[in-house]
């Protein structure tokens, strides 16, 4: 590790970047494919942005303000969603950070390390227009500008839900910010300034991969052309969306297919503005730009609707069309929910996890606080464990509620309560695990599903005084809800305690969100967050009739003071095995009948 820390400071850096949708990605993921190279996620201008703000850490005068500065950048998204891991510690080890260059540099050779890799490359955007700023912190840097036809680029500004509103807008932006760069690259050193174009990429990519190894001063190597294994690795997976081609070789039809998808029209609006630097990166243009009544028309339209004035006007009103990728995400999650929920519920809350939507301070609301603490108390005055109380939140998230249940039962209760909890993303445990750390064991908080008996099962035991649920039976489809109810009974001790707290499906509440969440996701009306409508409220009041039918069971429905949330309150009073087996649904009946059968044989 010492030897690569040490030869990663002897070597230039590489810097790469480009105007949004004209290839940054593809490139990065080419250059990172290289055995000797490196390439986090991009940052998205976090490096810029945080040199701006140098004088809230005293400009790295003293040790502490360097430490504050560096666990700030940890805590940063575009840091936590780079495929490593990255501590304090490991920043402040060796020569000490005495400016923010070293800072950046220290960030980007720890990664390198961790990939077993000598160099490092930096991807950002953000760099078009602050080049000047990387110079001066790293004056031997070597930058990599990808350009892309600009009609290429506005017709995938069209598919994005940010970015340029219009072709006028698309255009503008691309031809000043980009004019910008090739100016400023003109005053470097040619050894350490480098353009390359999309088109060449796509379609000479060998050739160009050879170019770029050349000016990085580094052997070509065959595995850049597999960039494509790296992307279950280093694209989270709820951003793999915004490029849902990235997994497959280079698709030679995204060069130049402005030529069939753009019309005349709105070639006409892109090069009035910027027709002079299509020329001068060597792409076909008009000798001169026509003139025409609906280019015209449609200019002053997107004058008029510029810097998405319309679109955030709309968004007030509470309508909101979704982009183009958007939409095929949504279609391709709807036919990942109808194969398996699993999928559907570790892509949604693993985004919401990264987004910071559930964080380690995530905590609910104090009308949820105080109807389950009711729940709670209400339950415990029932179960009379001798020695400890063992407790599993099933489906526990950001572990609030563990945190909560600790909280409001050490508070009344004299037995040692012993915590366990699971749920299906595997964010959201490393969440729980950090914020109950000194709490619960790590062993005790891990990926599982409700509908899995292994998941109940920690070694010692795999039946417990209170079996708590909150809204997770909503995240199942309607015909596994039921089924997921039993499941939990089946791991509830003798007298133990089940609570499942829900919306019912049938109550007035219910009925008012289904509306809501229907006008959301087929009106584009915005009334519910997105994922809301992936939940499907169940009917509760049923299930506790269906429960206390079997036998064996006390239940009860709750109802909070505002007349919306409801938990379903279920006491075990089984005793015998023959009880227990009519929790087990049809299929597993059948199946255990099937295999006794194979052992009488």
């Amino acid at each position: 590790m010492t030897s690569i820390s040490n030869d990663l400071r002897q070597k230039p850096a590489l810097f790469m970047f480009g105007f949004e949708r004209s290839g940054t990605t593809l490139l990065s993921m080419m250059v990172g494919a290289h055995p000797e190279i490196a390439v986090p996620l991009t940052v998205n201008g976090l490096w810029y942005r945080y040199e701006g703000m140098l004088d809230h850490y005293q400009y790295l005068s003293q040790s502490q303000h360097v430490e504050r500065l560096v666990a700030d950048l940890l805590a940063e998204e575009r840091i936590r969603l780079w495929d490593v891991t990255l501590t304090v510690e490991e920043v402040l080890s060796g020569p000490t950070i005495t400016n923010f260059a070293m800072t950046v540099a220290r960030f980007h050779e720890l990664y390198a390390e961790k990939k077993g890799k000598r160099l490092w490359g930096n991807l950002d955007i953000a760099t078009l227009e602050a080049m000047d700023q990387a110079n001066r912190w790293f004056p031997d840097a070597r930058f990599i500008h990808i350009v892309r036809d600009g009609r290429d680029v506005a017709l995938s500004h069209e598919t994005m839900p940010y970015g340029a509103a219009t072709t006028l807008d698309c255009a503008e932006a691309w031809n000043s910010r980009v004019k910008l760069n090739l100016k400023m690259g003109a005053m470097l050193n040619p050894k350490r300034y480098l353009v390359i174009r999309y088109e060449d990429l796509v379609l000479k990519t060998e050739p160009t991969l050879r170019r770029i190894c050349d000016f990085f001063e580094v052997e070509y190597s065959s595995s850049m052309l597999n960039y494509q294994t790296m992307v279950q690795e280093k694209i989270p997976i709820d951003r793999r969306w915004l490029w849902p081609l990235l997994d497959k070789p280079p698709i030679r039809s995204k060069a130049y297919s402005w030529q069939s998808k753009m019309g005349t029209t709105k070639r006409i609006v892109f090069e009035g503005t910027a027709n002079s630097l299509l020329k001068e990166l060597g792409y076909d243009a008009f000798d001169i730009v026509p003139k025409r009544a609906s280019a015209y028309a449609l200019e002053l339209w997107q004058f008029l609707c510029r810097g998405r004035r319309l679109l955030r006007l709309a968004e007030k009103f509470g309508v909101k069309r979704r982009s183009k990728l958007e939409r095929l995400a949504e279609r391709a999650e709807s036919r990942s929910s109808k194969t398996d929920y699993r999928v559907l519920q570790r892509d949604t809350f693993g985004r919401l996890a990264r987004d910071g939507t559930y964080g380690p301070r995530f905590t609910h609301s104090p009308s949820a606080h105080a109807f389950v603490e009711q729940c709670l108390l209400e339950a415990i005055s029932c179960v009379s464990p001798a020695k400890q109380m063992l407790i599993l939140d099933c489906g526990c998230g950001p572990g609030a509620w563990l945190s909560f249940i600790q909280q409001t039962l050490s508070a009344v209760r004299t037995q040692q309560l012993r915590l366990h909890g699971f749920d299906l993303t595997d964010a959201m445990v490393a969440i729980a695990r950090n914020r109950l750390v000194n709490m619960v064991p790590a062993d005790q908080i891990r990926v599982g599903d409700i509908l899995d008996d292994a998941s109940y099962h920690f070694g010692y035991s795999n039946s417990f005084d209170i079996v708590f649920a909150y809204d997770v039976v909503q995240q199942l489809p309607p015909r596994l809800q039921y089924e997921a109810c039993l499941t939990m009974l089946r791991h509830l001790a003798p007298g133990g305690i089940c609570l499942i707290f829900d919306f019912d499906r049938k109550s007035p509440h219910g009925r008012r969100m289904a509306i809501r969440k229907f006008a959301t996701k087929y009106l584009r009306m915005r009334l519910v967050p997105q994922y809301y409508c992936n939940a499907h409220y169940p009917p509760l009041s049923q299930f506790a009739s269906e429960i206390r039918a079997i036998g064996g069971y006390e239940s009860r429905v709750l109802v909070a003071r505002d007349g919306k949330k409801r938990s379903v309150m279920i006491r075990s009073n089984l005793g015998r095995p023959d009880q227990a087996e009519a929790l087990r649904p049809p299929v597993e009946k059948e199946r255990a009948a099937t295999n006794l059968g194979h052992d009488c044989e």
